[in-house]
């Protein structure tokens, strides 16, 4: 072949196998998009009302509108149960709950909906673990009750004020005006159990979306909701829908049962920090006050069985040194979960003061220093008035923030009020006014979502509990500039404590 022609003749060679490559990949991905399209459960297709057990008082209509600054919808339906929306009425009458005849196990939830003026519903996926529907605009403080809130568990043993208990109220309030179609999108993993019956692992929510809006992540549930708690947990269960507490409309209901366990699929989406194994990736750093028999360094942090215990082995009240694990990588725009619990002992010279530790972000100065410039989320098992709260934001040294402050405690929406090194002197901390921590010995889930230095919010359990903004340090020319990244570290403050789950989402910037 003469040699003019040949790298011509490669290179269309080159183009036809790639065209016929392409071609293949797409002709995979549209068939994957059908295959999954196709595990896609229309509920509302068809016959929609034979789809579930017993429907008295819901109907399929043409239309539904609701009426201005009241609980009522204007319906419009014909004699034959021939429309697409699926609704229980128009005022607020008892209806049963609706639920489905097929049971499901890890499934996606898809939802378009529309409630009037102070309608209430729900959604029990398998019968029993609700997430809640309510006409919730311009609400301020979101509870469990509100829409996207994990509806409360229930036990009647105890005193009236308690027995109302676990719920998780939404991370925002993403309600629409009442009369307006809205979505919902519900991500669950259902309970494990063994091969005799024994639940193994509780059910989770893996994420929960209202109007697009993350309001729920990863959150575990003990237990089924309170009208389903004598219901004993299972496998797999219908799902169901409440309509018993005012008019609801649903124009779009889609129950994708998954495959692949959702859990496993979210953590495709997390750099773990802790390997289970030994301080790979962290560095442990000793401060002061022990003895001569105080554990040092990386003794006060051991890791056995898939936890960090801190201080493990020491005797109780002996005096023992604090100390700090920090990270060395730096981290700027992120969601950190921290998995912890409170174990018995206490130590010299903190041996009657509340259990006390922290997370730190965005250290600037003093990596080694048991209190380096930064900003905090304290861990202390105080509550309202105590010295160490988990929950209230510390900012350290040459560091300045703002936080929502109303009757010296955080209240969301409150004015920002400056904290840190100020020009009038040191006002060091931020304080909460809620108190999710559970009881020692209990795992917790301490959340920190960072944005840079324009905010970072602290979850406890599911519970926003606090936030911060405009975060500031001091820098060498003694100016004040954004506080936009720096390492984690976790502190070891005289009480016996573990750490678990130590994992990182990375997310982009945004504006808020």
């Amino acid at each position: 072949m003469n040699t003019f022609y040949k790298p011509y003749t490669n290179n269309l060679f080159k183009t036809i196998l790639l065209s016929f490559t392409i071609i293949f990949l797409v002709q995979c991905k549209h068939k994957s998009q059908s295959q999954e399209k196709t595990n896609t459960i229309n509920v509302l297709a068809g016959d929609a009302l034979s789809n579930f057990h017993e429907s008295n008082g819901w109907q399929m209509v043409e239309a539904v509108k609701a009426v201005p600054n009241k609980t009522e919808f204007t319906i419009t339906s014909n004699s034959k149960n021939k429309g697409t929306i699926l609704n229980n009425g128009a005022t607020k009458i008892k209806h049963p709950f609706l639920i489905t005849k097929q049971a499901f196990q890890d499934v996606k939830i898809d939802l378009e909906f529309m409630v009037p003026k102070g309608s209430n519903a729900g959604v029990y996926v398998m019968d029993r673990y609700e997430i809640q529907i309510l006409d919730s605009y311009g609400v301020a403080h979101p509870t469990f009750a509100d829409l996207g809130g994990i509806y409360q568990r229930w036990d009647p043993k105890k005193e009236d004020d308690l027995r109302g208990y676990g719920g998780v109220a939404p991370r925002v309030n993403a309600s629409k005006a009442p009369g307006e179609w809205q979505t919902l999108s519900i991500i669950f993993r259902a309970p494990r159990f063994d091969s005799e019956g024994n639940k193994t692992e509780n059910a989770r929510f893996i994420s929960v979306k209202v109007n697009n809006q993350l309001v729920q992540d990863n959150v575990e549930v003990e237990g089924p909701t309170r009208r389903s708690e004598i219901k004993p947990e299972v496998p797999t269960a219908p799902i169901a829908i409440q309509g018993n507490h005012g008019p609801v409309a649903i124009k779009k209901f889609e129950i994708t049962p998954l495959d692949k366990d959702p859990l496993l699929a979210i953590e495709e989406e997390w750099t773990t920090l802790f390997n289970g194994k030994d301080l790979s990736g962290w560095a442990a750093y000793t401060g002061g006050r022990g003895d001569e028999n105080a554990l040092k360094g990386d003794r006060i942090f051991k890791v056995n069985n898939d936890v960090i215990h801190i201080y493990e082995g020491a005797k109780s009240n002996s005096k023992q040194h604090n100390a700090n694990l920090v990270s060395e990588q730096v981290y700027s725009n992120f969601h950190l979960q921290v998995e912890y619990r409170w174990l018995k002992k206490k130590f010299e010279p903190r041996t009657k003061a509340n259990r006390d530790a922290g997370i730190l972000f965005h250290i600037h100065t003093d990596l080694q220093k048991v209190w380096p410039h930064s900003i905090e989320m304290q861990l202390g098992d105080g509550k309202s008035g105590g010295k160490y709260v988990t929950g209230d934001i510390f900012v350290i040294k040459d560091s300045r923030a703002e936080t929502p402050i109303e009757n010296n405690a955080y209240k969301k929406g409150a004015p920002l009020s400056p904290r840190g090194m100020l020009d009038t002197g040191r006002v060091g901390r931020g304080k909460t006014s809620i108190f999710p921590e559970k009881e020692i010995g209990e795992w917790n889930l301490a959340e920190i979502i960072v944005n840079g230095n324009k905010k970072a919010t602290y979850y406890m359990n599911g519970v926003l509990v606090n936030e911060v903004y405009n975060m500031q340090y001091k820098a060498t020319d003694s100016t004040w500039k954004p506080l936009i990244s720096g390492p984690i570290s976790l502190q070891a403050e005289w009480a016996e404590l573990q750490y678990r789950t130590i994992r990182l989402k990375k997310l982009n910037p945004t504006n808020q």
